[in-house]
Protein backbone atom coordinates (compact mmCIF):
# COMPACT_ATOMS: atom_id res chain seq x y z
CA UNK A 1 0.00 0.00 0.00
CA UNK A 2 1.44 3.41 -0.94
CA UNK A 3 1.76 6.02 1.76
CA UNK A 4 -1.20 8.17 0.64
CA UNK A 5 -3.57 5.22 0.60
CA UNK A 6 -2.37 4.14 4.04
CA UNK A 7 -2.51 7.58 5.66
CA UNK A 8 -5.91 8.53 4.21
CA UNK A 9 -7.55 5.11 4.33
CA UNK A 10 -10.86 4.65 6.14
CA UNK A 11 -9.21 1.66 7.83
CA UNK A 12 -6.46 3.83 9.34
CA UNK A 13 -7.18 5.12 12.85
CA UNK A 14 -4.79 7.22 14.91
CA UNK A 15 -3.87 7.02 18.57
CA UNK A 16 -2.22 10.23 19.80
CA UNK A 17 0.07 9.57 22.73
CA UNK A 18 2.90 11.00 24.79
CA UNK A 19 6.53 10.36 23.91
CA UNK A 20 7.30 8.26 26.99
CA UNK A 21 4.08 6.25 26.74
CA UNK A 22 4.74 5.42 23.10
CA UNK A 23 8.42 4.52 23.42
CA UNK A 24 8.52 2.92 26.86
CA UNK A 25 5.17 1.14 26.89
CA UNK A 26 3.12 0.72 23.71
CA UNK A 27 5.85 0.23 21.10
CA UNK A 28 8.23 -1.58 23.45
CA UNK A 29 5.69 -4.09 24.77
CA UNK A 30 3.42 -4.29 21.73
CA UNK A 31 0.44 -3.80 24.05
CA UNK A 32 -2.17 -1.06 24.41
CA UNK A 33 -3.99 -0.31 27.65
CA UNK A 34 -7.77 -0.29 27.46
CA UNK A 35 -8.72 2.37 29.99
CA UNK A 36 -11.73 2.57 32.28
CA UNK A 37 -14.36 5.11 31.31
CA UNK A 38 -14.08 6.71 34.76
CA UNK A 39 -10.51 7.82 33.97
CA UNK A 40 -11.34 9.94 30.91
CA UNK A 41 -11.29 13.75 31.00
CA UNK A 42 -14.89 14.24 29.85
CA UNK A 43 -17.34 14.93 32.73
CA UNK A 44 -20.12 13.24 30.75
CA UNK A 45 -18.11 10.06 31.15
CA UNK A 46 -16.39 10.31 34.53
CA UNK A 47 -19.40 11.67 36.45
CA UNK A 48 -22.27 9.45 37.65
CA UNK A 49 -25.61 9.19 35.86
CA UNK A 50 -28.93 8.37 37.52
CA UNK A 51 -31.35 7.34 34.77
CA UNK A 52 -35.05 8.06 35.13
CA UNK A 53 -37.21 5.17 36.34
CA UNK A 54 -40.73 4.50 35.19
CA UNK A 55 -43.42 3.74 37.76
CA UNK A 56 -44.41 0.06 37.65
CA UNK A 57 -47.57 -0.57 35.66
CA UNK A 58 -48.43 -3.47 37.91
CA UNK A 59 -49.47 -1.78 41.17
CA UNK A 60 -50.49 -5.05 42.89
CA UNK A 61 -48.59 -5.31 46.17
CA UNK A 62 -46.63 -2.19 45.21
CA UNK A 63 -44.39 -1.08 48.07
CA UNK A 64 -42.81 2.39 47.64
CA UNK A 65 -40.02 1.63 50.09
CA UNK A 66 -39.03 -1.59 48.34
CA UNK A 67 -39.26 0.16 44.96
CA UNK A 68 -36.95 2.94 46.18
CA UNK A 69 -34.43 0.36 47.41
CA UNK A 70 -34.55 -1.35 44.00
CA UNK A 71 -33.87 1.99 42.32
CA UNK A 72 -30.87 2.68 44.56
CA UNK A 73 -29.45 -0.79 43.85
CA UNK A 74 -30.05 -0.31 40.11
CA UNK A 75 -28.19 3.02 40.18
CA UNK A 76 -25.30 1.28 41.95
CA UNK A 77 -25.08 -1.47 39.29
CA UNK A 78 -25.36 1.09 36.50
CA UNK A 79 -22.55 3.16 38.04
CA UNK A 80 -20.27 0.12 38.30
CA UNK A 81 -20.82 -0.72 34.64
CA UNK A 82 -20.32 2.85 33.50
CA UNK A 83 -17.17 3.43 35.57
CA UNK A 84 -15.52 0.13 34.76
CA UNK A 85 -16.36 -0.32 31.09
CA UNK A 86 -13.19 0.05 29.04
CA UNK A 87 -12.58 2.14 25.96
CA UNK A 88 -10.02 2.94 23.29
CA UNK A 89 -10.28 6.42 21.79
CA UNK A 90 -8.85 7.05 18.34
CA UNK A 91 -9.05 9.66 15.61
CA UNK A 92 -10.17 8.81 12.08
CA UNK A 93 -9.91 10.38 8.64
CA UNK A 94 -12.94 12.30 7.43
CA UNK A 95 -13.83 12.20 3.76
CA UNK A 96 -15.97 15.20 2.97
CA UNK A 97 -17.05 16.40 -0.47
CA UNK A 98 -14.38 19.06 -0.88
CA UNK A 99 -11.27 17.30 0.39
CA UNK A 100 -10.24 14.57 2.85
CA UNK A 101 -9.49 15.75 6.39
CA UNK A 102 -6.55 13.66 7.60
CA UNK A 103 -6.60 12.52 11.21
CA UNK A 104 -2.87 13.06 11.65
CA UNK A 105 -3.12 16.85 11.22
CA UNK A 106 -5.01 17.78 14.38
CA UNK A 107 -3.32 20.80 15.96
CA UNK A 108 -5.08 20.53 19.33
CA UNK A 109 -4.70 16.76 19.49
CA UNK A 110 -0.93 17.10 19.09
CA UNK A 111 -0.91 19.73 21.83
CA UNK A 112 -3.27 18.03 24.28
CA UNK A 113 -2.60 14.33 23.88
CA UNK A 114 0.86 14.09 22.27
CA UNK A 115 3.18 15.96 24.59
CA UNK A 116 2.90 19.40 22.98
CA UNK A 117 3.93 18.01 19.58
CA UNK A 118 6.82 15.94 21.02
CA UNK A 119 4.78 12.73 20.99
CA UNK A 120 3.60 10.20 18.43
CA UNK A 121 0.43 9.27 16.60
CA UNK A 122 0.36 5.49 16.18
CA UNK A 123 -1.61 4.29 13.16
CA UNK A 124 -3.69 1.16 13.65
CA UNK A 125 -5.75 -0.88 11.25
CA UNK A 126 -9.34 -0.38 12.40
CA UNK A 127 -10.33 -3.85 11.26
CA UNK A 128 -7.35 -5.57 12.90
CA UNK A 129 -7.66 -3.69 16.20
CA UNK A 130 -11.41 -4.32 16.52
CA UNK A 131 -10.86 -8.00 15.74
CA UNK A 132 -8.08 -8.32 18.33
CA UNK A 133 -10.22 -6.75 21.07
CA UNK A 134 -13.28 -8.83 20.17
CA UNK A 135 -11.17 -11.99 20.17
CA UNK A 136 -10.05 -11.27 23.73
CA UNK A 137 -13.29 -9.92 25.25
CA UNK A 138 -16.09 -11.51 23.23
CA UNK A 139 -19.62 -10.31 22.67
CA UNK A 140 -19.56 -7.20 24.88
CA UNK A 141 -17.23 -5.30 22.52
CA UNK A 142 -18.74 -2.51 20.43
CA UNK A 143 -17.25 0.11 18.14
CA UNK A 144 -18.29 3.07 16.05
CA UNK A 145 -18.13 6.80 15.34
CA UNK A 146 -18.77 9.31 18.10
CA UNK A 147 -21.70 11.67 17.45
CA UNK A 148 -21.31 15.28 18.61
CA UNK A 149 -24.24 17.18 20.11
CA UNK A 150 -24.84 20.68 21.47
CA UNK A 151 -26.01 19.43 24.86
CA UNK A 152 -25.35 16.67 27.36
CA UNK A 153 -28.94 15.72 28.02
CA UNK A 154 -29.73 12.03 27.97
CA UNK A 155 -33.07 10.34 27.67
CA UNK A 156 -32.82 6.84 29.08
CA UNK A 157 -35.20 5.27 31.55
CA UNK A 158 -35.21 2.11 33.62
CA UNK A 159 -38.31 -0.06 33.29
CA UNK A 160 -39.75 0.00 36.83
CA UNK A 161 -41.40 -3.39 36.30
CA UNK A 162 -38.04 -5.07 35.64
CA UNK A 163 -35.75 -3.67 38.33
CA UNK A 164 -35.81 -6.91 40.32
CA UNK A 165 -34.91 -9.09 37.29
CA UNK A 166 -31.48 -10.68 37.37
CA UNK A 167 -29.30 -9.23 34.59
CA UNK A 168 -31.74 -6.47 33.63
CA UNK A 169 -29.36 -3.57 34.33
CA UNK A 170 -26.59 -5.00 32.14
CA UNK A 171 -29.12 -5.75 29.40
CA UNK A 172 -30.35 -2.16 29.67
CA UNK A 173 -26.77 -0.83 29.66
CA UNK A 174 -25.88 -2.74 26.49
CA UNK A 175 -29.05 -1.56 24.77
CA UNK A 176 -28.29 2.08 25.67
CA UNK A 177 -24.60 1.94 24.74
CA UNK A 178 -24.98 4.46 21.92
CA UNK A 179 -26.32 7.12 24.29
CA UNK A 180 -23.78 6.30 27.00
CA UNK A 181 -20.55 5.92 25.01
CA UNK A 182 -20.96 7.28 21.50
CA UNK A 183 -22.20 10.82 22.14
CA UNK A 184 -20.04 13.77 23.16
CA UNK A 185 -20.42 17.52 23.36
CA UNK A 186 -19.91 19.38 20.09
CA UNK A 187 -16.79 21.05 21.55
CA UNK A 188 -14.99 17.73 20.95
CA UNK A 189 -16.03 17.47 17.30
CA UNK A 190 -12.59 18.15 15.83
CA UNK A 191 -11.29 14.93 17.37
CA UNK A 192 -13.23 12.93 14.73
CA UNK A 193 -13.29 10.10 17.23
CA UNK A 194 -13.68 6.43 16.53
CA UNK A 195 -14.25 4.48 19.73
CA UNK A 196 -14.00 0.84 20.80
CA UNK A 197 -15.68 -0.08 24.09
CA UNK A 198 -15.72 -3.16 26.29
CA UNK A 199 -18.72 -3.35 28.63
CA UNK A 200 -17.37 -4.81 31.86
CA UNK A 201 -17.92 -4.78 35.63
CA UNK A 202 -14.29 -5.42 36.60
CA UNK A 203 -12.35 -2.43 37.90
CA UNK A 204 -8.89 -3.34 36.57
CA UNK A 205 -7.48 -2.08 33.29
CA UNK A 206 -6.67 -4.53 30.50
CA UNK A 207 -3.98 -4.70 27.85
CA UNK A 208 -4.46 -5.86 24.29
CA UNK A 209 -1.73 -7.25 22.02
CA UNK A 210 -1.47 -4.83 19.09
CA UNK A 211 1.65 -6.17 17.34
CA UNK A 212 -0.38 -7.16 14.27
CA UNK A 213 -2.54 -4.03 14.37
CA UNK A 214 0.13 -1.32 14.00
CA UNK A 215 0.51 -0.12 10.41
CA UNK A 216 2.48 3.13 10.81
CA UNK A 217 3.86 5.90 13.03
CA UNK A 218 3.65 9.70 12.77
CA UNK A 219 6.22 11.73 14.71
CA UNK A 220 5.25 15.15 16.03
CA UNK A 221 6.86 18.43 14.98
CA UNK A 222 8.94 18.58 18.18
CA UNK A 223 9.82 14.89 18.34
CA UNK A 224 13.44 14.74 19.66
CA UNK A 225 16.02 13.60 17.10
CA UNK A 226 17.88 11.66 19.79
CA UNK A 227 15.14 9.02 19.57
CA UNK A 228 15.35 8.55 15.78
CA UNK A 229 17.40 5.31 16.12
CA UNK A 230 14.71 3.86 18.40
CA UNK A 231 12.04 4.71 15.83
CA UNK A 232 14.12 2.93 13.18
CA UNK A 233 14.23 -0.17 15.36
CA UNK A 234 10.46 -0.09 15.89
CA UNK A 235 9.88 0.23 12.15
CA UNK A 236 12.01 -2.85 11.63
CA UNK A 237 10.34 -4.71 14.49
CA UNK A 238 6.79 -4.11 13.25
CA UNK A 239 7.62 -4.00 9.51
CA UNK A 240 6.02 -0.55 9.21
CA UNK A 241 6.87 2.91 7.89
CA UNK A 242 7.11 6.16 9.84
CA UNK A 243 6.62 9.81 8.91
CA UNK A 244 7.72 13.08 10.51
CA UNK A 245 5.55 16.17 10.70
CA UNK A 246 7.27 19.54 10.47
CA UNK A 247 5.60 22.89 10.82
CA UNK A 248 6.97 25.42 8.39
CA UNK A 249 5.58 28.65 6.96
CA UNK A 250 2.32 28.24 8.92
CA UNK A 251 1.46 24.78 7.67
CA UNK A 252 2.25 21.15 8.37
CA UNK A 253 4.53 19.22 6.05
CA UNK A 254 4.90 15.46 6.12
CA UNK A 255 8.08 13.62 5.17
CA UNK A 256 8.84 9.95 5.34
CA UNK A 257 11.12 9.04 8.20
CA UNK A 258 14.64 8.35 6.99
CA UNK A 259 14.57 11.02 4.32
CA UNK A 260 16.16 14.43 4.83
CA UNK A 261 14.25 15.54 7.93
Amino acid sequence: MNFERLLYSSDSIYHYTKLATALEKILTTGKLKITRCQLTNDPREYQAWNPLTSVPKNQTNFNPQVFNELKIESFRKFKILKNNSKLVCLSQNLNNRKAPVPAFIKYRMWSQYADDHKGIAIIFSKKALCSAIKLKFGKFVFSGNVIYKNNHFFDIEFNGDRLNEEGYIKEFFVKQRQEIFFKKHVDYRDESEYRIIVIDEKSEDFFIDIKKCIIGIILGDRFPKIYFPIISSFCEKYKIRAWKLTFWNCRYNLKEFGSDI
